[in-house]
């Protein structure tokens, strides 16, 4: 595998006519539509599925491997203490205590991790490739870098996304709940608390990810340093195809 050709690019829920990775955005959409019907077909629960949520998201983490998406992590923000945050949606996943807990650290504003989408070629047992936790990892160095007090995150255990969390920061408030037909942990990562992975090659690659990546939202503070170089390259790989 040739470790040169994935590429981060961070997405917004919505792109508009003329943005320069209006292609990518739309290969995501379809991506993030098929894999997540699938996952709640098979637990029963595809009434549950909302295809609104994509639109929502203010940063998608999206791993490319020339050009191909590879995986996605989904983020919004949120206000907590505000009363249009509290009745979103959303937050029927979280309990009183939960959001007590957020009030005892005084969380503010948080910023959710949701939607973590693997292709299963590119699970790590196919690929030896952590990139679940790569994506955790960049999503985590978003909120380094954004106004969110902590991430919160509603994590399957079945997929041990809880596990692969606790090793950069996160903490689970409850454990082994049931929502949507999926037993879950309901977790948090304060923006100081967030830990570097403790795999040398897992936290090496999330940095070359992050230091080459490509900015699309509207949050200046994401932007890289450099990024012509990264477009080129993708230009490459989209005339490729």
């Amino acid at each position: 595998m040739d470790l040169s050709a994935l590429q981060l690019v961070l997405l917004p829920g919505k792109v508009f006519e003329g943005e320069r990775l209006t292609p990518e955005y739309e290969a995501l959409y379809r991506f993030w539509k098929r894999f997540w019907q699938k996952v709640y077909s098979e637990a029963h629960s595809e009434d549950h599925f909302n295809l609104d949520d994509f639109s929502r998201q203010d940063v998608i983490c999206t791993v490319l491997y020339r050009g191909n998406i590879a995986g996605c992590l989904c983020h919004s923000y949120f206000g907590v203490n505000r009363e249009s945050a509290k009745d979103h949606s959303y937050f029927r996943f979280f309990s009183p205590y939960f959001l007590q807990t957020l009030e005892q650290h005084r969380i503010g504003v948080v910023q959710t991790f949701e939607f973590l989408s693997i292709d299963p070629l590119w699970r790590q047992r196919n690929t030896h490739l952590a990139l679940a936790e790569i994506l955790i990892g960049c999503g985590l160095k978003v909120l380094r870098r954004s106004f969110a007090d902590a991430a919160i995150a509603i994590a399957r255990r079945d997929v041990n996304v809880h596990g692969k969390a606790h090793k950069m920061g996160y903490w689970s408030v409850e454990e082994e709940i049931v929502k949507r037909n999926f037993t879950c942990d309901t977790i948090v990562c304060l923006r100081e608390g967030v830990k570097p992975h403790p795999d040398a090659q897992t936290l090496q690659i999330t940095e070359h990810l992050w230091d080459n990546r490509l900015n699309s939202t509207s949050y200046t503070a994401l932007d890289p340093s450099q990024s012509d170089a990264s477009y080129n390259k993708l230009d490459e790989w989209r005339q490729a195809r």
